[in-house]
């Protein structure tokens, strides 16, 4: 794996990141894989290097700290790579919590942190239990419980809890399924395993393609059809930790 590390962080150095910041990246992505998490690994390297090119992402730099108190910061992330920024961040509370115990942090303005597993992991390796939750107000994707049309992003949350051994990671989203997932199997030609998604006539359907069609179909809130309020209730509650929180 340290191979498909290194390639990576060439790819992206050619592209026009920092060397420093092509290394977090390409770590994070190719430790996704390491976890299994495959549709949210090196998969999206393609689109990391569209961004870069198009001036989208910021290639240099550190993330701006809005407010400083001892217990919590607010971050603008000022479009930097999200593997970047959530790593220093995670350092930034490692260090003040001999201090204060608890620390929050919230973020903005951040490009896509792929698999938020890598990140509990690292600070559950240092005895720590971390949450960590992330949306995207950007990419409208879900709809809400009983709805059709898409009004929020996936909206994962993800916990690393140290034990005496082997850390417990949980990784979830609050949706049914992932538009990596969607992707992937349009991609292939398949179908997805059950109906995680409300075609544009508001019918469940299996077909990723019913995701992409003009209007288009939405992913169903996790434990749809029968239980969708309760992923539409951690959804909220992760819209108020990231998009809220961040102003």
């Amino acid at each position: 794996h340290t191979d498909l590390i290194d390639c990576t962080t060439t790819l992206f150095q050619r592209a026009g990141l920092d060397k420093n910041i092509a290394q977090t990246v390409s770590e994070i992505l190719v430790e996704a894989e390491l976890l299994g998490y495959g549709t949210h690994g090196l998969q999206f390297v393609p689109a990391y290097i569209a961004g870069i090119e198009s001036g989208r992402t910021a290639t240099t730099g550190e993330p701006a700290i809005l407010k400083d108190t001892p217990g919590a910061l607010l971050l603008d992330a000022r479009r930097l790579p999200g593997q970047w920024v959530v790593v220093r961040a995670l350092d930034l509370a490692l260090k003040r919590l001999a201090d204060n115990g608890v620390i929050c942090v919230a973020i903005r303005g951040s490009e896509n942190i792929s698999c938020l597993a890598t990140y509990v992991k690292r600070a559950a390796a240092r005895g720590v239990m971390a949450v960590l939750t992330t949306s995207s107000p950007g990419n409208a994707a879900v709809a809400p419980f009983g709805g059709r049309a898409p009004r929020y992003s996936t909206n994962p949350i993800a916990i690393g809890i140290p034990t005496d051994g082997t850390p417990i990671l949980i990784d979830t989203s609050t949706s049914s399924t992932t538009n990596r997932m969607i992707e992937r199997t349009r991609r292939s030609g398949g179908r997805l395993a059950r109906e995680w998604l409300v075609d544009n006539t508001g019918q469940p359907s299996d077909d990723p393609v019913a995701f992409y069609a003009d209007p288009p179909g939405a992913i169903m809130p996790a434990g749809a059809p029968d239980q969708g309020h309760k992923g539409f209730a951690f959804a909220i509650l992760v819209e108020a930790l990231t998009s809220g929180l961040a102003g």
